[in-house]
């Protein structure tokens, strides 16, 4: 039987486009191989947010070729939609499918890995028009004495987090198009292309593509749910894309606009994990919030959640990123019904703050979601929180003028009102933000704004990463113009790691003694178990419990990065 694997990188909508592809093809009668090194065909399914996720593709996509030479390869995802080309001229690429064209992935892969012994043709070109175009330039990713931009301002410094570094690149000649392969120019290429790309022919070949810049397929970029992905808390992507054009960010071109699921076929796919034993969902989207704006007639974002915990009996769902904006009084209000109404451990809950000026959110109708019916949940214990006390609102920055040369649709003090209100209502929650450093112009005053805000705020966890431009984007222009260098960003990652380090410490030393409910994930070392908490935190349990179990947790002490507790299982 033929054999398949998949690789994810980035998001949690990626991942769930990876499960979806996946399942897809199990159900189609091939294997999940135990390492790419067996399988027939291999999907890298790429993310393109900053040039090092690129870096990390085409060293794996190397690392798979050396490992399986008689692999077949397809790339799709975030890299694929953005450069098609570019990857399509690597060797160990045999094709090319945009996130536009991402449900044709199974198709090919079952093509591939049906007809493995077969000669597949490698240098058919699916494109618009044929014509002349550019080669896009091959990046060489070996190691270099000195590796960095000019204005990295750090001799020696890796290109790796260095902002807007991808390497350097080789510049190539005009390419023609000719009965589908692909020919320079120039009587050679040989010499201009680096070692890792020159065993080639002395063409460039380009794989087959799959890929539309306007998204005018974008019908076809929508993969089923996979209800038996295997996974104890697997991602629901219920919409797609973006629309709100940041300075810094090339989602919209990667992702196109944004792109809704029909709340009946959400809830079916809710029902179906349920039906197969599923304990907790995690709600995902490349703008989650935005989910029900394109459908006709629009919905909210909170009508969908209400949906979900009103009509169906899943015990647990868990929202991931939604946008500061999108925090609205009626999300807020389901919190209070499903997470304090069923929340754990209610009498150690610290009391509001009285010196608090935020609106008393349980006095807020929840009008937008009053069409629905509640049907409450009957399988565990209203101990069980069923909205899981967790929120995540991507920062970027604390600082308002790099907020706006961000192109952000909020202010600090927008944020940190929607911050204290969560708190307010949630008091053990995990908070989280994401927070871009070294934006180009973030100077010391700048970033110093920056951390009081953070330090300032509720955060129990952050994702801290590097600014790194991006082609097409208005920031590579600024980056260009005013980089911040390279020093400067890694001393202030390491400010801001060990101010999280700290408030991440202090939140977790609150809960011991005190019991939190918990999904089990996996075995841990020993006689252990691996879990989650409801509110985001990493749990180690003693005694071997199978996963995708709810239990009870009492906390006994703090663990490295989590807590460490003792339980026995609802069911």
């Amino acid at each position: 039987m033929a054999e398949y694997h998949v690789e994810n990188f980035g998001c949690r909508a990626s991942r769930a486009d990876g499960e979806a592809i996946a399942a897809n093809l199990r159900q189609s009668g091939l294997s999940p191989a135990e390492a790419p090194a067996s399988a027939d065909v291999v999907i890298v399914n790429t993310c393109s947010v900053t040039a090092e996720a690129d870096r990390q593709a085409r060293a794996y996509l190397r690392r798979v070729r050396r490992q399986n030479p008689a692999a077949r390869v397809i790339v799709t995802g975030c890299y694929a939609q953005r450069a098609p080309q570019e990857l399509a001229a690597l060797p160990e690429v045999d094709a090319v499918i945009g996130n536009s064209h991402k449900s044709m992935v199974p198709s090919l892969a079952l093509e591939f890995a049906n007809q493995n012994s077969a000669v597949i043709e490698k240098n058919t070109v699916l494109l618009s028009e044929a014509g002349t175009m550019r080669l896009p330039a091959v990046h060489d990713d070996r190691p270099r004495a000195v590796e960095g931009p000019p204005e990295a301002g750090v001799p020696g410094a890796p290109a790796v987090g260095v902002p807007g570094w991808e390497g350097e690149s080789v510049a190539q000649p005009p390419i023609r198009i000719s009965s589908g392969v692909i020919l320079p120019e120039t009587e050679s290429a040989v010499g201009l292309i680096p070692p890792s790309v020159s065993e080639a022919p002395a063409f460039v070949p380009l794989s087959k593509i799959l890929h539309d810049d306007a998204f005018a397929h974008a019908e076809l970029a929508t993969l089923p749910f996979a209800p038996d992905s295997h996974q104890t808390r697997p991602n629901l992507k219920v919409q797609d894309g973006c629309g709100n054009r940041c300075s810094f960010c090339i989602i919209p071109t990667t992702r196109g606009p944004s792109r809704s699921i029909p709340l009946a076929t959400c809830l079916d796919n809710v029902r179906r994990y349920v039906d197969q034993g599923g304990q907790e969902l995690v709600l995902s989207g490349i703008n989650l919030g935005r989910w029900g704006r394109d459908l006709q007639p629009a919905r909210r974002f909170e009508v969908l959640v209400a949906a979900i915990l009103r009509e169906t009996q899943l015990p647990r769902l868990r929202l991931s990123s939604i946008e500061p904006m999108d925090w609205s009084a009626d999300l807020l209000a389901l919190y209070l019904e499903f997470a304090i109404g069923h929340e754990a451990d209610k009498s150690a809950r610290p009391a509001a703050d009285a010196r608090s000026t935020t609106a008393p959110l349980n006095a807020v109708p929840c009008t937008l979601i009053a069409e629905l019916h509640p049907a409450p949940c009957t399988l565990y214990p209203a101990f069980h929180p069923r909205l899981a006390r967790h929120a995540h609102l991507p920062l970027q920055s604390g600082s308002d003028a790099i907020l706006r040369r961000m192109y952000r649709r909020y202010r600090p003090w927008h944020y940190a009102e929607r911050l204290a209100q969560i708190r307010e209502l949630l008091p053990d929650a995990a908070i989280g933000a994401d927070v871009m450093i070294g934006f180009p112009g973030e100077t010391g005053a700048l970033f110093d704004e920056s951390y009081r805000f953070i330090a300032a705020q509720p955060f129990t966890y952050l994702h801290l990463f590097p600014f790194s431009a991006r082609p097409g984007t208005p920031a590579w222009e600024l980056h260009r113009q005013n980089p911040v260098p390279a020093r400067a960003v890694h001393e202030r990652m390491s400010a801001l790691r060990a101010l999280i380090e700290e408030k991440s410490r202090a939140f977790r030393s609150g809960f011991i003694g005190r019991t939190l409910s918990a999904v089990t994930i996996e075995p841990g070392p020993g006689s252990t178990t691996h879990a989650v908490t409801d509110n985001f935190l990493k749990l180690t349990l003693d005694g071997s419990i199978p996963a995708n179990r709810l239990v009870t947790a009492h906390i006994i002490a703090l663990s490295a990065d989590g807590l460490h507790g003792t339980t026995a299982p609802i069911h």
